[in-house]
Protein backbone atom coordinates (compact mmCIF):
# COMPACT_ATOMS: atom_id res chain seq x y z
CA UNK A 1 0.00 0.00 0.00
CA UNK A 2 1.39 3.46 -1.00
CA UNK A 3 1.11 6.33 1.40
CA UNK A 4 1.32 9.81 -0.03
CA UNK A 5 2.02 12.89 1.71
CA UNK A 6 1.06 16.50 -0.40
CA UNK A 7 4.12 18.82 0.46
CA UNK A 8 3.07 21.58 -2.24
CA UNK A 9 1.17 21.41 -5.17
CA UNK A 10 1.25 18.44 -7.18
CA UNK A 11 4.48 17.63 -4.96
CA UNK A 12 3.91 13.99 -2.48
CA UNK A 13 6.22 12.17 -0.66
CA UNK A 14 5.75 8.73 0.73
CA UNK A 15 6.15 6.96 4.01
CA UNK A 16 9.87 6.13 2.22
CA UNK A 17 10.80 9.54 1.85
CA UNK A 18 10.61 9.32 -2.06
CA UNK A 19 9.38 12.48 -3.26
CA UNK A 20 6.87 12.40 -6.63
CA UNK A 21 5.84 15.21 -8.30
CA UNK A 22 2.33 15.01 -10.41
CA UNK A 23 2.26 16.10 -14.11
CA UNK A 24 -1.56 17.13 -14.95
CA UNK A 25 -1.14 18.75 -17.60
CA UNK A 26 -1.72 16.97 -20.71
CA UNK A 27 0.78 16.21 -23.53
CA UNK A 28 3.69 16.70 -20.49
CA UNK A 29 5.07 12.52 -19.97
CA UNK A 30 8.15 11.47 -19.17
CA UNK A 31 9.12 9.33 -22.93
CA UNK A 32 11.78 7.23 -20.51
CA UNK A 33 8.74 5.31 -18.71
CA UNK A 34 6.10 3.69 -20.92
CA UNK A 35 2.68 2.57 -19.10
CA UNK A 36 -0.38 1.06 -20.33
CA UNK A 37 -2.30 1.03 -17.07
CA UNK A 38 -4.61 3.94 -17.73
CA UNK A 39 -5.91 2.88 -14.50
CA UNK A 40 -3.50 4.96 -12.48
CA UNK A 41 -3.66 8.65 -12.05
CA UNK A 42 -0.18 9.19 -13.10
CA UNK A 43 -0.89 7.51 -16.84
CA UNK A 44 -1.04 10.16 -19.59
CA UNK A 45 -4.38 7.92 -20.66
CA UNK A 46 -3.08 8.90 -24.04
CA UNK A 47 -0.17 8.26 -25.50
CA UNK A 48 0.89 5.55 -23.14
CA UNK A 49 3.35 6.71 -20.82
CA UNK A 50 3.69 7.81 -17.24
CA UNK A 51 3.75 11.60 -16.08
CA UNK A 52 6.23 10.67 -13.29
CA UNK A 53 9.29 11.68 -13.49
CA UNK A 54 10.79 8.15 -11.76
CA UNK A 55 8.69 5.13 -10.77
CA UNK A 56 9.87 2.80 -7.93
CA UNK A 57 9.99 -0.75 -9.07
CA UNK A 58 9.16 -3.24 -5.92
CA UNK A 59 9.38 -6.75 -5.69
CA UNK A 60 6.52 -9.05 -4.19
CA UNK A 61 9.12 -11.96 -3.91
CA UNK A 62 11.70 -12.86 -2.00
CA UNK A 63 13.69 -13.34 -5.42
CA UNK A 64 12.71 -11.62 -8.24
CA UNK A 65 12.76 -14.01 -11.19
CA UNK A 66 10.19 -12.39 -13.75
CA UNK A 67 8.48 -9.90 -14.51
CA UNK A 68 5.10 -11.14 -12.98
CA UNK A 69 7.20 -10.94 -9.26
CA UNK A 70 7.33 -7.34 -9.98
CA UNK A 71 5.39 -4.04 -9.99
CA UNK A 72 5.14 -0.18 -10.29
CA UNK A 73 5.52 0.89 -6.40
CA UNK A 74 4.14 4.46 -7.92
CA UNK A 75 0.97 3.17 -9.12
CA UNK A 76 -2.45 5.06 -7.34
CA UNK A 77 -5.96 4.73 -8.19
Amino acid sequence: MNIFIKIANNTFVNIKGVIYMENTMHGKHNSSIGCTVEECKFNDKVDQFCTLPKIQVEKHETKATSKQCTDCGSFQK
